[in-house]
């Protein structure tokens, strides 16, 4: 349950094929969403979402965050993009102990079409998978840091209209356990739609 902000634009053609769930719209200025605080309760987590960007430079554009301030240590988790003026690169950060961890893959986030993003942190190791695939991995170790900060989607909630997402955004997830590569693939690949025909006679 959370707050859609500034006129986020509802029921927008969503991510999965053969769906008639529909998505959320940002406007790329002033729309989110807000939440209470949610607490990981262990140092497990997975944050995933489909998302159709659609601003030319997505840097320091985040999907899904926990955050205090704008440094980097003050991030609790969040699920993003960083990188150059017109290089974007699907990147996490999570905060165990004192130390908040920034992990960012070498892979460019296509802008104008679907992208299946997703962060695992498992107690070992933080990992970033694009598209159903493992794209970037980092050790860290440590219970997640809980906090009694708000989480955003489509931004960052000490200044949720700065740098906000522009594009849809759809079936953003998060789990309280480490989901392993299987499925996250499968949950990629269950963006098909798919019709299994069995011959009940063979």
């Amino acid at each position: 349950n959370g707050w859609y902000m500034n006129g986020v634009s509802l029921g927008e053609p969503g991510a999965l094929e053969g769906d008639s769930n529909t998505c959320a719209w940002f406007n790329g200025s002033s729309n989110f969403v807000d939440f209470a605080a949610i607490n990981p309760p262990s140092d497990k987590m997975t944050m995933l979402a489909w998302v159709k960007p659609e601003d030319v430079n997505l840097y320091d554009k985040w999907v899904l965050s926990k955050v205090a301030a704008a440094s980097p240590n003050r991030y609790y988790w969040a699920l993003g993009v960083l990188g150059s003026s017109q290089s974007n690169k699907l990147a996490c950060r999570m905060k165990t102990g004192s130390q908040t961890t920034t992990l960012q893959s070498p892979v460019e986030i296509p802008k104008g079409q679907w992208v299946f993003i997703a962060a695992v942190y498992d107690g070992q190791r933080l990992i970033l998978y694009q598209d159903g695939a493992e794209v970037a991995r980092v050790a860290q170790s440590g219970a997640i840091l809980q906090s009694s900060n708000n989480v955003v989607i489509g931004g960052v909630a000490h200044q949720p209209t700065q740098n906000p997402w522009s594009g849809s955004i759809d079936e953003v997830a998060i789990f309280f356990k480490a989901l392993n590569a299987n499925q996250i693939n499968r949950l990629y690949e269950a963006r098909q739609a798919k019709v299994e025909i069995m011959n009940w006679l063979e």
